[in-house]
């Protein structure tokens, strides 16, 4: 295996370890957010390999809200309220990562990096 094919896979890995984060840290906040007003199932998250997703190089999600099969969420999904709360639970999913990312930069840039021996 070249190098280039090891970091392309390590890279990989690294982009379905951060797109599987993002999405719980989105799911949470949405059910969250629904269930201020609405009774609402965390279904969780599940994996997929959609080329879409797959192929964009960088750490991604699909969010399926409601199920349009169902009449109740069908209903939910045509008003605005719940729609404008979907989308503020996925804000604060992606908030919450992007907090934690600078948290994260924050502290290795404040460590002390070792002395060199001489």
């Amino acid at each position: 295996m070249g190098v280039k094919a090891l970091l392309s896979s390590m890279q990989l890995r690294t982009d379905l370890i951060m797109s599987r984060f993002l999405a719980i840290l989105i799911q949470n906040a949405m059910v969250r957010r629904a269930n201020t007003k609405y009774k609402v199932r965390n279904l969780g998250v599940r994996r997929g390999l959609f080329y879409l997703l797959f192929a964009s190089g960088v750490p991604s999600v699909l969010v399926e809200a409601s199920f349009l099969s169902n009449r109740k969420e069908e209903k939910r999904l045509r008003t605005s309220k719940y729609r404008q709360l979907i989308a503020r639970g996925m804000f604060d999913g992606v908030l919450s990562i992007v907090r934690l990312s600078r948290a994260s930069l924050k502290r290795r840039i404040h460590q002390k990096l070792p002395r060199k021996r001489r």
